[in-house]
């Protein structure tokens, strides 16, 4: 991608221009997600992947923009075309959904396949990692 252009974001300078970036920075320009309604995250969600693969589509008609990175758009934009037909139903799922969305970018998004137990070797429903992302 070009090292000369920038993105401007409600007055903040975004350094790159890689769409996953471009998304969660704009999830986490609302500080207050926890306590939205529904139909609000529902909007922020639509709206936010619907403006970034706006942007993937303009990126990828600058002729510069070659190779592996028009690729990398072109998935992008694909992709979440296809997230876009599966909005959660409820206001928890979409909530982890974005929150998920945040943390993969870092590098951190929580891991399946973990469960609670207890000192009797019971096997408890649920994962703590994703329990805390609800709790808090």
């Amino acid at each position: 991608m070009k090292n000369n252009e920038t993105v401007y974001l409600n007055g903040f300078c975004l350094a790159t221009l890689d769409p996953n970036v471009i998304l969660t920075s704009i999830f986490t320009l609302f500080n207050d997600l926890q306590w939205r309604s529904y139909e609000s995250l529902k909007e922020i969600y639509i709206s936010s992947i619907e403006d970034v693969i706006n942007l993937c589509y303009e990126m990828g008609l600058d002729k510069s923009i070659r190779g592996s990175n028009r690729a990398k758009l072109t998935r992008f934009a694909n992709e979440k075309r296809k997230v876009l037909r599966f909005i959660p139903k409820t206001r928890e799922i979409l909530l982890a959904k974005i929150y998920e969305m945040i943390l993969r970018v870092d590098g951190l998004s929580p891991l399946a396949g973990f469960g609670m137990t207890n000192r009797f070797g019971d096997n408890l429903k649920g994962d703590p990692e994703r329990q805390s992302l609800y709790d808090s």
